[in-house]
């Protein structure tokens, strides 16, 4: 969306946006945990999710965190 916005493409409401983005990198889905960021709680504190607390695939989850940051 940055590239987007840089780019000149406008026509929505930017604040809108940024929340929802925000609220995407901080939430996990209820249902779908490949919805959402699980383990961003981890990620946020420490830029990575540790080995030894309960999440799958944490080093898969923060290089795609860290990628799509």
């Amino acid at each position: 969306m940055a590239d987007a916005y840089l780019k000149g493409m406008r026509g929505y409401d930017i604040e809108t946006l940024w929340e929802a983005l925000e609220h995407g990198a901080n939430n996990v889905h209820p249902k779908v945990s490949a919805s959402g960021r699980k383990g961003y709680n981890y990620y946020n504190k420490y830029g990575y999710i540790p080995n030894d607390v309960d999440v799958d695939q944490n080093v898969a989850r923060s290089l795609e965190y860290a990628y799509d940051d």
